[in-house]
């Protein structure tokens, strides 16, 4: 999967290798191919950081910031039914970063705030990202249906 990313792209974001991979044939199927990827229990998660993506990150792969975020008008429904609106912003970003992926042909159905680890380079001060797609997020339908409503509201 990485390989379909460009240098710049590997060097901020690091997708997790795939332990198992199922791909169905069916026309009917909604999920013609899943994967599962092996579960992190330690680091931060990127719904405990304030300020979300780099800003490096964000201009990598064409994300909007929070800021940006916040103003889109598109997202208002998502800020007033939730209390905790930072924690909208952030998974409105993922959903970005999984549009972006999605256009390049890796698909993460679940993606999250919690499926994406921050890991700080402390000698180049860089900020590297690390997706991590727990198995758990595929039984939960709320995941996979949020990101698919959300990426359509993601212009």
């Amino acid at each position: 999967m990485e390989t379909k990313l460009t240098v710049e792209e590997k060097n901020l974001l690091r997708i997790c290798p795939v332990y198992l991979h199922v791909q169905t044939h069916q026309e009917k199927s909604v999920f013609k191919q899943i994967l599962f990827m092996q579960k992190v229990s330690e680091g931060v998660n990127l719904g405990q950081t304030p300020n979300g993506f780099s800003a490096e990150f964000c201009q990598v792969f064409n994300i909007p910031q929070l800021e940006e975020i916040s103003r889109k008008h598109q997202f208002s429904l998502h800020r007033y039914l939730d209390k905790n609106k930072h924690r909208q912003l952030l998974k409105i970003q993922t959903v970005y970063l999984f549009k972006r992926l999605l256009h390049k042909g890796i698909k993460i159905c679940s993606l999250n705030q919690k499926n994406v680890l921050v890991d700080p380079i402390l000698e180049t001060g860089q900020t590297k990202y690390i997706i991590i797609d727990v198995s758990e997020d595929f039984f939960p339908p709320l995941s996979p249906l949020y990101n698919g409503l959300t990426i359509q509201l993601c212009t």
